[in-house]
């Protein structure tokens, strides 16, 4: 609807995929995959509809907060300013729902048993879908 009278600028931000998945476990998200091959198949559908969208990874985000902002603030035509720092938790946004700190900082993974571990590294859409989004394989790496 908003396409249709102004142009739109978009970015998609992403996590490693197990930790998003074991979030949506952790919160009882009724739609969530019960299978994490599953989750992956609808993950990669998600990216393949937005191919021509410039992607930012959240753990990148976290390493180098200033820089990568900056970068989307230029992928989305606005001006950038480092004092956003000052202010970000200011801000709620919908994405919070999971977040509550007040620092900008990586979260340890919730903890995975190796099943878990062998279902991600059994399945070529999982180990695919890591490689696209540029993690190591194993699914240590978070």
């Amino acid at each position: 609807m908003v396409k249709s009278r102004f142009p739109v600028l978009s970015v998609v931000t992403v996590r490693h995929p197990i930790d998003s998945f074991l979030s949506l476990e952790s919160h009882g998200w009724p739609n969530c995959p019960r299978k994490f091959e599953e989750y992956c198949r609808r993950y990669h559908a998600f990216l393949d509809a937005h191919e021509e969208v410039p992607v930012f990874r959240y753990e990148d985000f976290v390493n180098d907060t200033s820089a990568i902002v900056a970068e989307l603030c230029q992928s989305l035509e606005l001006s950038y300013s480092e004092s956003f720092l000052d202010t970000f938790d200011v801000f709620r946004f919908s994405g919070d729902s999971g977040r509550t700190g007040m620092t900008i900082e990586a979260r340890p993974r919730r903890e995975v048993n190796e099943d878990f571990l062998a279902e991600v590294n059994s399945s070529s859409v999982s180990v695919e879908l890591l490689s696209r989004l540029g993690y190591e394989s194993g699914g240590r790496d978070a």
